[in-house]
């Protein structure tokens, strides 16, 4: 995700004379702090910036801006681009990081065992190839699951990265070659842009998981070329970021359209939500226009109120770290929820800040400054002298070192081959669907037992439990789903109605997966009729599920309005015993599960 290319000093990698030289662009560094913080806070503290993945966006423009304009640049002063000196710089700047990440987090997931190691493999296969994005389409690995996250997701973001580094320069020079002029430059990237956002509106289906349209590099790399239609309009824009000749009325007119663009993005952040088709169907295409907007305002040679806001020492600081603070902050969150899925949700971002900020620190001081300034065997050379010169205690730390680093190596190997192939909660569900799939398709007044004539419409959750609703609710009907949300109840309970399967007594658990309205339990009511009770289940999830305790709190309000109404409070039941969960926090365990099952039998029968 984050931007691998930042806008170094002319002295940062004193490589061949024919790498580009090029002005700093004042408050950049600022608009990658916007972005990474924004990235943070969607991650972290979700129900606070619920858009906040636009951040990814952002990165994307000024990628594609960059990359192109540095290309630009290098053509236009040596006729050539040396493809093999610029993959070289983006090693450089990419792999240190990249590579201290993957092997510390994948060493402590192997410490810390269990779910946190399911498809580790095929994770560190995409992001050592830089395909982790088609692995996880192909995979079937939603993004926005929100149970059982798994430890190198972010890395999708990275693959699309890289697989525009490898083939934009062979375009651009491709291009450049055949004298193209600038104006259809600008048009053809802009087409592509253009192109890839309609892709991703055209191919996201209202309502569903969006993994395949979000990771996809041909459905998302609109703030790509977005950026290199913006790096052609404005011709060697890194040389002429200080000395374009820009009239003082113009100036004005961009710093204000860019001050503008950059209050329209937090509004993004705020508004955009992951399950909102809008989101695909033409948001993050708005939040990539006004990083456009944000770029063009930093392009004048009068320096505004823009680039001065973006260029404050914190903002700055942050925005040259952003892409260790991404890299880093994914697998120390999700380790840590491993770890203990029940720490409240605000205790877990600051302990994951902070434990970013200290890895992301060490990481950019001692091996990708190093790396960058000096190259791999500058700073392994560098690293042999300060050894040599500090005598026998330098020598026997790097001993212990190296003794660590073939440890570690040893643990991660064994965790990543002995790696379980699906997570506890899996394991639940999976066991919970066989047991509903053997189920006979009954109809109301025709079973025996406890549950004759109830009905029972639920979720995964449910799903996991059938085996202990059965035995405690012998006979009733139990019709669920993963990934069913209340939402859907009125669409299902018509549809058994119809099949003469719905209940006297109606229990709908669907308070996991998704917020509504209390227009949808008004939609429910009207299909039971007025003949009918319904209970209503509660949901349990860690506090990142943000929309759960909206959800508790509108099935509650609910039990205020109608007397046919009665609640489940399976919320209630589970806190006590979180240890009946599966390690996602939301799933139960067998215990669990005939909890749940007591939950809802007391609801039916009474105390």
């Amino acid at each position: 995700m984050v931007t691998t290319s930042s806008v170094p000093s002319p002295t940062a990698v004193p490589t061949a004379s024919a790498r580009p030289r090029h002005a700093s662009l004042p408050g950049l560094d600022g608009l990658r702090a916007l972005a990474v913080v924004l990235v943070l806070l969607y991650h972290l503290l979700p129900q606070w910036m619920p858009g906040g993945m636009i951040g990814v966006d952002v990165f994307f423009v000024l990628s594609g801006f960059l990359i192109t304009s540095l290309l630009l640049v290098e053509f236009r002063r040596t006729g050539r681009i040396a493809f093999g000196a610029f993959w070289l710089r983006r090693a450089r700047r990419l792999l240190p990081a990249m590579l201290l990440v993957l092997f510390t987090t994948t060493t402590a997931a192997a410490l810390l065992g269990g779910d946190v190691l399911v498809g580790l493999g095929r994770q560190l296969t995409g992001a050592l190839t830089y395909t982790s994005n088609w692995l996880g389409i192909t995979s079937h690995s939603a993004y926005f699951a929100q149970t059982s996250p798994q430890l190198l997701t972010h890395f999708w973001s990275l693959s699309v990265e890289e697989q525009f580094y490898v083939a934009w320069p062979l375009i651009v020079v491709g291009l450049l070659l055949l004298k193209a002029r600038r104006r259809i430059l600008v048009v053809a990237a802009t087409l592509a842009a253009v192109a890839s956002a309609a892709g991703m509106a055209a191919l996201h289906v209202p309502g569903s998981e969006a993994t395949r349209v979000y990771f996809g590099t041909d459905t998302h790399s609109f703030g790509l070329m977005a950026g290199a239609a913006l790096a052609f309009a404005v011709p060697h824009a890194l040389d002429a970021a200080r000395a374009a000749a820009a009239t003082a009325a113009v100036a004005r007119v961009r710093h204000g359209l860019g001050l503008l663009s950059l209050a329209g993005l937090v509004a993004c952040g705020v508004v955009l939500t992951e399950r909102s088709d809008l989101t695909y169907q033409g948001g993050l295409a708005l939040a990539t226009l006004l990083t456009v907007g944000v770029v063009q305002g930093l392009l004048t040679r009068r320096p505004g109120a823009l680039s001065r806001l973006l260029s404050v020492a914190p903002l700055v600081w942050v925005g040259r770290r952003s892409y260790g603070l991404y890299l880093w902050h994914w697998p120390v969150l999700v380790l840590l929820h491993y770890a203990d899925p029940t720490l409240p949700m605000l205790t877990q971002a600051v302990i994951v800040v902070a434990v970013t900020l200290a890895l992301t620190e060490a990481s950019y001081r001692w091996v990708e400054r190093p790396v960058l300034r000096l190259g791999w065997r500058g700073a392994l050379r560098a690293l042999g002298s300060h050894a040599r010169t500090r005598g026998r205690k330098a020598l026997a730390v790097a001993v212990v070192a190296v003794a660590a680093v073939l440890g570690s190596g040893s643990v991660a190997v064994a965790g990543v081959t002995d790696a379980p192939t699906t997570t506890q909660a899996q394991q639940q569900i999976e066991s919970g669907q066989k047991v509903l799939d053997a189920q006979p398709t009954s109809t109301i007044g025709r079973a025996t037992g406890a549950g004759r004539d109830v009905t029972v419409i639920g979720d995964s959750v449910t799903v996991a439990s059938t085996a202990a609703l059965e035995r405690d609710l012998r006979g009733a009907v139990i019709d669920a789903s993963v990934g069913r949300s209340m939402n859907d109840a009125a669409d299902v309970a018509r549809r058994l109605a119809d099949q003469g399967r719905l209940g006297r007594t109606v229990v709908v658990g669907l308070a996991t997966n998704d917020v509504f309205s209390r227009q949808r339990i008004a939609d429910l009511l009207d299909v039971l009729g007025p003949d009918r009770r319904l209970v209503l289940v509660t949901g349990f999830a860690p506090d990142r599920v943000y929309w759960t305790a909206d959800a508790n709190r509108a099935l509650h309000e609910a039990v205020a309005d109608e007397p046919r109404i009665t609640v489940a409070d399976w919320q209630a039941a589970v806190a006590v015993h979180p240890e009946w969960l599966a390690s996602d926090g939301i799933h139960p365990t067998p215990r669990g599960q005939q909890l749940y099952a007591d939950v809802i039998t007391r609801a039916i029968t009474g105390p």
